[in-house]
């Protein structure tokens, strides 16, 4: 049977695991409630830049997640994914 020191090591294990997890999606994208995003549509209504929007989130400790996050829902509202492929060509 298990004993204490098994289920201890376990445990680290699995959180080492999932903080692993954690880093290697880095660059996906996580929920953000609606009033964070709401300040997040002001500034890009102000500004016009998702690049300035993108920095200002980093400058403010939003994570990676967070701020893909914001920029993803700013491009759907604002119908913004379309413009980007038409000023890479």
């Amino acid at each position: 049977m298990f004993r204490y020191r098994d289920y201890v090591i376990l445990i680290i294990v699995l959180i080492i695991f999932l903080m692993s997890a954690c880093a290697w999606r880095a660059t996906d994208r996580c929920w953000i409630d609606d009033q964070r995003y709401k300040q997040v549509r002001e500034l890009y209504l102000e500004t016009a830049s998702l690049e300035i929007v993108r920095q200002t989130l980093k400058d403010n400790y939003w994570t990676t997640p967070e701020i893909n996050e914001a920029i993803y829902r700013l491009k759907k509202e604002f119908h913004l994914e379309n413009a980007e492929q038409k000023q890479a060509h």
